[in-house]
Protein backbone atom coordinates (compact mmCIF):
# COMPACT_ATOMS: atom_id res chain seq x y z
CA UNK A 1 0.00 0.00 0.00
CA UNK A 2 1.51 2.91 -1.02
CA UNK A 3 2.58 6.03 1.78
CA UNK A 4 0.24 8.89 2.31
CA UNK A 5 2.16 11.97 0.99
CA UNK A 6 2.26 14.64 3.42
CA UNK A 7 0.51 17.59 3.65
CA UNK A 8 2.93 20.65 3.98
CA UNK A 9 -0.18 23.19 5.15
CA UNK A 10 -0.53 20.45 8.00
CA UNK A 11 3.28 20.14 8.53
CA UNK A 12 3.94 24.24 8.47
CA UNK A 13 1.15 24.47 10.99
CA UNK A 14 2.34 21.97 13.09
CA UNK A 15 5.44 23.94 12.97
CA UNK A 16 4.06 27.44 13.72
CA UNK A 17 1.78 25.68 17.23
CA UNK A 18 5.25 24.21 18.36
CA UNK A 19 7.32 27.81 17.78
CA UNK A 20 4.43 29.29 19.76
CA UNK A 21 4.40 26.83 22.69
CA UNK A 22 8.65 27.50 23.10
CA UNK A 23 9.75 29.19 25.91
CA UNK A 24 12.56 30.50 23.41
CA UNK A 25 10.41 31.94 21.05
CA UNK A 26 8.74 34.15 23.74
CA UNK A 27 11.92 35.53 25.50
CA UNK A 28 13.31 36.07 21.77
CA UNK A 29 10.56 37.94 20.80
CA UNK A 30 10.88 39.97 23.74
CA UNK A 31 14.67 40.95 23.44
CA UNK A 32 13.22 42.06 20.14
CA UNK A 33 10.40 44.22 21.72
CA UNK A 34 12.90 45.58 24.10
CA UNK A 35 15.23 46.70 21.24
CA UNK A 36 12.65 48.68 19.65
CA UNK A 37 11.91 50.62 23.15
CA UNK A 38 8.62 48.68 23.46
CA UNK A 39 8.70 47.87 27.06
CA UNK A 40 5.60 46.86 27.65
CA UNK A 41 5.03 44.57 24.90
CA UNK A 42 8.43 43.11 26.20
CA UNK A 43 6.95 42.45 29.45
CA UNK A 44 4.57 40.74 27.90
CA UNK A 45 6.46 38.24 26.24
CA UNK A 46 9.23 37.69 28.67
CA UNK A 47 5.90 36.97 31.30
CA UNK A 48 4.74 34.53 28.18
CA UNK A 49 8.28 32.47 28.54
CA UNK A 50 8.36 32.13 32.00
CA UNK A 51 4.43 30.94 32.15
CA UNK A 52 5.92 27.89 29.65
CA UNK A 53 9.49 27.58 31.95
CA UNK A 54 8.96 28.92 35.59
CA UNK A 55 13.22 28.27 36.08
CA UNK A 56 13.65 30.76 33.25
CA UNK A 57 16.41 33.12 34.98
CA UNK A 58 17.08 35.35 31.59
CA UNK A 59 13.44 35.81 31.54
CA UNK A 60 12.90 37.39 34.75
CA UNK A 61 16.19 39.14 34.60
CA UNK A 62 14.86 40.75 31.16
CA UNK A 63 11.63 41.48 32.16
CA UNK A 64 13.16 43.76 35.40
CA UNK A 65 15.40 45.23 33.19
CA UNK A 66 12.45 46.20 30.94
CA UNK A 67 10.41 46.97 34.41
CA UNK A 68 13.42 49.23 35.28
CA UNK A 69 13.23 51.51 31.84
CA UNK A 70 9.32 51.82 32.85
CA UNK A 71 10.76 53.16 36.67
CA UNK A 72 8.42 50.19 38.20
CA UNK A 73 11.83 50.18 40.35
CA UNK A 74 9.82 47.78 43.00
CA UNK A 75 8.58 45.41 40.33
CA UNK A 76 11.90 45.18 38.70
CA UNK A 77 13.30 44.25 42.28
CA UNK A 78 11.33 41.06 42.65
CA UNK A 79 12.19 40.04 38.88
CA UNK A 80 15.76 40.15 40.07
CA UNK A 81 15.44 37.90 43.29
CA UNK A 82 14.34 35.81 41.29
CA UNK A 83 16.73 35.38 39.05
CA UNK A 84 19.21 35.43 42.06
CA UNK A 85 17.58 32.63 43.42
CA UNK A 86 17.83 30.79 40.33
CA UNK A 87 21.32 31.90 39.90
CA UNK A 88 23.37 33.09 42.97
CA UNK A 89 26.18 34.03 40.80
CA UNK A 90 24.15 36.16 38.57
CA UNK A 91 26.21 39.63 39.28
CA UNK A 92 24.14 41.71 36.59
CA UNK A 93 20.95 40.80 38.35
CA UNK A 94 22.47 42.13 41.83
CA UNK A 95 23.71 45.15 39.85
CA UNK A 96 20.49 46.20 38.05
CA UNK A 97 18.94 45.68 41.91
CA UNK A 98 21.52 48.28 42.90
CA UNK A 99 20.53 50.46 40.60
CA UNK A 100 16.73 50.10 41.93
CA UNK A 101 17.63 50.37 45.11
CA UNK A 102 19.56 53.81 44.46
CA UNK A 103 16.53 55.48 42.17
CA UNK A 104 13.95 54.44 45.02
CA UNK A 105 16.13 56.55 47.44
CA UNK A 106 17.28 53.22 49.47
CA UNK A 107 20.67 54.62 49.67
CA UNK A 108 22.06 52.54 52.37
CA UNK A 109 20.61 49.71 50.88
CA UNK A 110 22.53 50.34 47.98
CA UNK A 111 25.49 50.66 49.53
CA UNK A 112 24.96 47.09 51.52
CA UNK A 113 24.62 45.65 48.14
CA UNK A 114 27.28 46.94 46.15
CA UNK A 115 29.48 45.86 48.90
CA UNK A 116 28.15 42.15 48.75
CA UNK A 117 29.18 42.37 44.72
CA UNK A 118 32.52 44.11 45.52
CA UNK A 119 32.85 40.80 47.81
CA UNK A 120 31.92 38.21 45.44
CA UNK A 121 33.13 39.98 42.50
CA UNK A 122 36.51 42.53 43.03
CA UNK A 123 36.71 44.22 39.86
CA UNK A 124 33.12 44.78 39.28
CA UNK A 125 33.36 48.02 37.71
CA UNK A 126 29.56 48.41 37.70
CA UNK A 127 29.46 48.24 41.45
CA UNK A 128 31.75 51.17 42.09
CA UNK A 129 29.91 53.43 39.97
CA UNK A 130 26.72 52.39 41.53
CA UNK A 131 28.10 52.86 45.49
CA UNK A 132 29.36 55.72 44.12
CA UNK A 133 26.22 57.30 43.13
CA UNK A 134 24.82 56.22 45.93
CA UNK A 135 26.95 57.99 48.22
CA UNK A 136 26.99 61.14 46.13
CA UNK A 137 23.04 60.95 47.09
CA UNK A 138 24.46 60.87 51.13
CA UNK A 139 26.48 64.22 50.24
CA UNK A 140 29.90 62.54 50.53
CA UNK A 141 32.63 63.36 48.52
CA UNK A 142 35.97 61.13 49.49
CA UNK A 143 33.82 57.79 48.96
CA UNK A 144 32.37 58.75 45.78
CA UNK A 145 35.54 60.23 44.53
CA UNK A 146 37.63 56.73 45.69
CA UNK A 147 34.88 54.44 43.75
CA UNK A 148 35.45 55.95 40.45
CA UNK A 149 39.09 56.44 40.53
CA UNK A 150 39.18 52.45 41.51
CA UNK A 151 36.67 51.80 38.40
CA UNK A 152 39.14 53.99 36.33
CA UNK A 153 42.31 51.70 37.55
CA UNK A 154 39.91 48.56 36.46
CA UNK A 155 38.92 49.95 33.39
CA UNK A 156 40.81 52.94 31.78
CA UNK A 157 38.33 53.39 29.13
CA UNK A 158 35.20 53.96 31.80
CA UNK A 159 33.24 56.69 30.09
CA UNK A 160 31.49 57.20 32.82
CA UNK A 161 34.04 56.85 35.35
CA UNK A 162 35.57 59.85 33.92
CA UNK A 163 32.00 61.95 33.48
CA UNK A 164 30.72 61.59 36.79
CA UNK A 165 33.97 62.36 38.74
CA UNK A 166 33.69 65.15 36.02
CA UNK A 167 30.58 66.07 37.46
CA UNK A 168 31.90 65.76 41.38
CA UNK A 169 34.82 67.38 40.74
CA UNK A 170 32.75 70.24 39.26
CA UNK A 171 30.12 70.56 42.30
CA UNK A 172 32.89 70.92 44.38
CA UNK A 173 34.35 73.81 42.49
CA UNK A 174 37.24 71.90 41.12
CA UNK A 175 36.91 73.52 37.60
CA UNK A 176 39.96 72.68 36.62
CA UNK A 177 40.03 68.66 37.19
CA UNK A 178 36.45 68.37 35.82
CA UNK A 179 37.57 70.11 32.53
CA UNK A 180 40.62 67.32 32.36
CA UNK A 181 38.28 64.35 33.12
CA UNK A 182 35.73 66.33 30.47
CA UNK A 183 38.50 65.93 28.06
CA UNK A 184 39.48 62.56 28.60
CA UNK A 185 35.32 61.20 27.75
CA UNK A 186 35.93 63.46 24.57
CA UNK A 187 39.20 61.90 24.15
CA UNK A 188 37.84 58.47 23.99
CA UNK A 189 34.12 59.73 22.59
CA UNK A 190 34.14 62.68 20.74
CA UNK A 191 30.51 62.88 19.88
CA UNK A 192 29.44 62.87 23.98
CA UNK A 193 27.04 65.80 24.38
CA UNK A 194 27.12 65.97 28.05
CA UNK A 195 30.75 65.88 28.33
CA UNK A 196 31.45 69.21 25.83
CA UNK A 197 28.46 70.99 27.59
CA UNK A 198 29.61 70.39 31.10
CA UNK A 199 33.25 71.41 30.11
CA UNK A 200 32.07 74.55 28.62
CA UNK A 201 30.36 75.37 31.85
CA UNK A 202 33.40 74.78 34.09
CA UNK A 203 35.26 77.34 31.83
CA UNK A 204 32.14 79.69 31.79
CA UNK A 205 33.16 79.71 35.93
CA UNK A 206 37.27 80.02 35.94
CA UNK A 207 36.49 82.90 33.35
CA UNK A 208 37.57 86.41 35.18
CA UNK A 209 34.44 88.90 35.36
CA UNK A 210 36.56 91.23 33.49
CA UNK A 211 37.13 88.76 30.74
CA UNK A 212 33.52 88.80 29.95
CA UNK A 213 32.15 91.58 27.41
CA UNK A 214 28.77 92.30 26.15
CA UNK A 215 28.37 88.55 23.93
CA UNK A 216 28.84 86.74 26.72
CA UNK A 217 25.87 84.11 27.34
CA UNK A 218 25.09 86.11 31.11
CA UNK A 219 26.50 89.06 33.53
CA UNK A 220 27.67 87.44 36.84
CA UNK A 221 26.44 90.66 38.47
CA UNK A 222 23.27 89.78 37.93
CA UNK A 223 23.14 86.65 39.34
CA UNK A 224 22.00 86.89 43.25
CA UNK A 225 23.67 84.77 45.77
CA UNK A 226 21.23 81.24 45.60
CA UNK A 227 20.39 80.39 48.92
CA UNK A 228 19.96 76.40 50.45
CA UNK A 229 17.61 74.54 48.56
CA UNK A 230 15.72 73.69 51.73
CA UNK A 231 14.99 77.53 51.43
CA UNK A 232 12.36 79.00 49.00
CA UNK A 233 13.27 79.14 45.45
CA UNK A 234 15.97 81.41 44.65
CA UNK A 235 15.03 84.79 42.69
CA UNK A 236 17.54 86.51 40.80
CA UNK A 237 17.43 89.59 38.37
CA UNK A 238 17.73 87.55 35.19
CA UNK A 239 17.25 83.81 35.55
CA UNK A 240 13.74 82.34 36.83
CA UNK A 241 14.47 79.14 38.58
CA UNK A 242 10.80 78.47 39.49
CA UNK A 243 10.28 77.43 35.56
CA UNK A 244 8.99 73.48 36.02
CA UNK A 245 8.42 72.23 32.64
CA UNK A 246 5.85 70.02 33.75
CA UNK A 247 3.64 72.36 35.59
CA UNK A 248 4.35 74.81 32.20
CA UNK A 249 2.74 72.00 30.08
CA UNK A 250 0.03 71.58 32.48
CA UNK A 251 -0.84 75.56 32.72
CA UNK A 252 -1.01 75.27 28.87
CA UNK A 253 -3.29 72.68 28.03
CA UNK A 254 -5.63 72.81 31.47
CA UNK A 255 -6.21 76.74 31.52
CA UNK A 256 -7.03 77.32 27.01
CA UNK A 257 -8.31 80.65 26.35
CA UNK A 258 -12.41 80.65 25.51
CA UNK A 259 -11.57 81.47 22.22
CA UNK A 260 -9.44 78.17 22.07
CA UNK A 261 -11.71 76.31 23.21
CA UNK A 262 -14.13 77.46 21.45
CA UNK A 263 -12.19 76.88 18.17
CA UNK A 264 -11.36 73.11 18.78
CA UNK A 265 -15.27 72.55 19.93
CA UNK A 266 -16.11 73.41 16.26
CA UNK A 267 -13.29 71.28 15.01
CA UNK A 268 -15.04 68.45 17.47
CA UNK A 269 -18.07 68.98 15.68
CA UNK A 270 -16.77 68.57 12.03
CA UNK A 271 -14.48 65.48 13.32
CA UNK A 272 -18.17 64.04 14.23
CA UNK A 273 -19.56 64.75 10.97
CA UNK A 274 -16.78 62.40 8.80
CA UNK A 275 -16.98 59.75 11.69
CA UNK A 276 -20.82 59.70 11.09
CA UNK A 277 -20.78 59.91 7.38
CA UNK A 278 -17.32 57.77 6.65
CA UNK A 279 -16.59 55.56 9.71
CA UNK A 280 -13.91 54.44 8.29
CA UNK A 281 -12.26 58.06 7.56
CA UNK A 282 -9.87 57.38 10.75
CA UNK A 283 -8.26 60.92 10.02
CA UNK A 284 -10.96 62.38 11.66
CA UNK A 285 -10.10 60.35 14.92
CA UNK A 286 -6.88 62.08 14.78
CA UNK A 287 -8.68 65.53 14.34
CA UNK A 288 -10.92 64.59 17.07
CA UNK A 289 -8.50 63.70 19.62
CA UNK A 290 -6.23 66.53 19.32
CA UNK A 291 -9.08 68.51 19.46
CA UNK A 292 -10.14 67.00 22.52
CA UNK A 293 -6.99 67.31 24.17
CA UNK A 294 -7.02 70.79 23.52
CA UNK A 295 -10.42 70.91 25.51
CA UNK A 296 -9.01 69.08 28.40
CA UNK A 297 -10.93 65.77 28.11
CA UNK A 298 -7.84 64.20 28.05
CA UNK A 299 -9.64 60.79 28.35
CA UNK A 300 -11.39 61.11 25.54
CA UNK A 301 -8.65 62.53 23.37
CA UNK A 302 -6.89 58.97 24.19
CA UNK A 303 -9.78 56.96 23.42
CA UNK A 304 -9.63 58.47 20.01
CA UNK A 305 -6.61 58.14 19.73
CA UNK A 306 -6.17 54.20 20.68
CA UNK A 307 -8.41 53.97 17.52
CA UNK A 308 -6.58 56.17 15.09
CA UNK A 309 -3.29 54.42 16.15
CA UNK A 310 -4.83 51.05 15.86
CA UNK A 311 -5.28 51.59 12.10
CA UNK A 312 -2.36 54.08 11.75
CA UNK A 313 0.54 52.79 14.37
CA UNK A 314 3.54 54.71 12.81
CA UNK A 315 1.47 57.97 13.54
CA UNK A 316 4.26 59.60 14.85
CA UNK A 317 1.74 62.66 15.78
CA UNK A 318 -0.65 60.01 17.01
CA UNK A 319 1.64 58.79 19.66
CA UNK A 320 3.10 61.87 20.61
CA UNK A 321 -0.45 63.74 21.27
CA UNK A 322 -1.39 60.50 23.18
CA UNK A 323 1.69 60.84 25.12
CA UNK A 324 0.99 64.31 25.96
CA UNK A 325 -2.95 63.34 26.89
CA UNK A 326 -1.14 60.41 29.28
CA UNK A 327 1.19 62.79 30.71
CA UNK A 328 -1.28 64.93 31.64
CA UNK A 329 -2.93 62.47 33.27
CA UNK A 330 0.04 61.66 34.93
CA UNK A 331 0.20 58.17 33.32
CA UNK A 332 3.74 59.03 32.86
CA UNK A 333 5.39 55.35 31.80
CA UNK A 334 2.22 54.73 29.54
CA UNK A 335 3.51 58.32 27.91
CA UNK A 336 7.07 57.47 28.06
CA UNK A 337 5.96 54.62 26.04
CA UNK A 338 4.94 56.23 23.44
CA UNK A 339 7.47 58.87 23.21
CA UNK A 340 9.83 55.89 22.76
CA UNK A 341 7.71 54.13 19.93
CA UNK A 342 7.34 57.87 18.39
CA UNK A 343 11.38 57.94 18.61
CA UNK A 344 11.86 54.81 17.03
CA UNK A 345 9.84 55.39 14.35
CA UNK A 346 11.53 59.46 13.79
CA UNK A 347 15.13 59.09 15.85
CA UNK A 348 15.36 62.70 14.84
CA UNK A 349 11.98 64.00 16.19
CA UNK A 350 12.69 66.44 18.90
CA UNK A 351 9.12 67.27 19.80
CA UNK A 352 9.04 63.80 20.93
CA UNK A 353 12.61 64.03 22.83
CA UNK A 354 11.14 67.10 24.65
CA UNK A 355 7.64 65.44 25.52
CA UNK A 356 9.85 62.70 26.84
CA UNK A 357 11.79 64.78 28.77
CA UNK A 358 9.43 66.88 30.51
CA UNK A 359 7.51 62.98 31.30
CA UNK A 360 11.24 61.92 32.93
CA UNK A 361 11.15 64.96 34.77
CA UNK A 362 7.52 64.58 36.07
CA UNK A 363 8.80 61.41 37.83
CA UNK A 364 12.42 62.94 39.30
CA UNK A 365 14.63 61.13 36.54
CA UNK A 366 16.30 64.58 35.97
CA UNK A 367 19.55 62.95 34.66
CA UNK A 368 17.35 61.16 32.33
CA UNK A 369 15.53 64.07 31.41
CA UNK A 370 18.99 65.60 30.83
CA UNK A 371 20.30 63.61 28.26
CA UNK A 372 17.11 63.89 25.73
CA UNK A 373 17.54 67.15 25.87
CA UNK A 374 21.12 67.42 25.19
CA UNK A 375 20.21 65.34 21.98
CA UNK A 376 17.38 67.59 21.00
CA UNK A 377 20.11 70.77 21.74
CA UNK A 378 22.70 68.96 19.23
CA UNK A 379 20.26 68.80 16.54
CA UNK A 380 18.42 71.80 17.46
CA UNK A 381 20.71 74.47 18.83
CA UNK A 382 18.85 76.98 18.99
CA UNK A 383 15.92 75.33 20.95
CA UNK A 384 15.36 77.51 23.73
CA UNK A 385 12.81 75.28 25.38
CA UNK A 386 15.08 72.20 25.66
CA UNK A 387 17.81 74.68 27.43
CA UNK A 388 14.76 76.01 29.87
CA UNK A 389 14.06 72.72 30.33
CA UNK A 390 17.16 71.50 30.82
CA UNK A 391 18.20 74.38 33.05
CA UNK A 392 15.25 72.96 35.22
CA UNK A 393 16.36 69.62 35.71
CA UNK A 394 19.79 70.77 36.65
CA UNK A 395 18.50 72.88 39.30
CA UNK A 396 16.82 70.18 41.11
CA UNK A 397 20.17 68.31 40.65
CA UNK A 398 21.59 71.35 42.15
CA UNK A 399 24.13 72.16 39.30
CA UNK A 400 23.65 75.31 39.62
CA UNK A 401 26.79 76.76 37.39
CA UNK A 402 24.89 74.42 34.25
CA UNK A 403 21.53 75.63 35.10
CA UNK A 404 22.84 79.42 34.80
CA UNK A 405 24.19 78.44 31.47
CA UNK A 406 21.70 76.79 30.40
CA UNK A 407 18.77 79.54 31.43
CA UNK A 408 20.73 82.40 29.86
CA UNK A 409 21.30 80.63 26.67
CA UNK A 410 17.69 80.52 26.32
CA UNK A 411 17.24 83.83 27.74
CA UNK A 412 19.50 85.07 24.84
CA UNK A 413 17.86 82.59 22.01
CA UNK A 414 13.99 83.91 23.39
CA UNK A 415 15.34 87.77 22.81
Amino acid sequence: MAKKPSNPRKRRRKTQTNKANSPKYHFDQGILKAKQNDELEAIRYFTDAINLKPDYAEAYYNRGIAKKVLDDNEEAIKDFDKVIELNPDHIDAYIRRCECLVLMGEVDACIEECNNVINMKPDCVEAYLTRAWAYEDLNLYDEPLADYEQAIRLNPKCIDAYLYRGNLKEENEEYEEAIADYDKVLNLDPTNGDARMFRQACKEMLMDEDELDEDELFDLDDVMILPDLDEDIPVTLNIDFSFSPYEEMRNGFENPSDEDIKEHLEIIETANSFIEQQPGQVDAYLMRGYAKLKTVDFEGAIDDLNHFIKHKPDSVDGLIFRGIAKTLLQNHKEAIADYNEAIRIEPDNTVAMINRAIAKYAQSRFKDAISDLTEVIELEPSNAMAYMTRAAAHFKLRNMDIAIVDNSMATMIFE
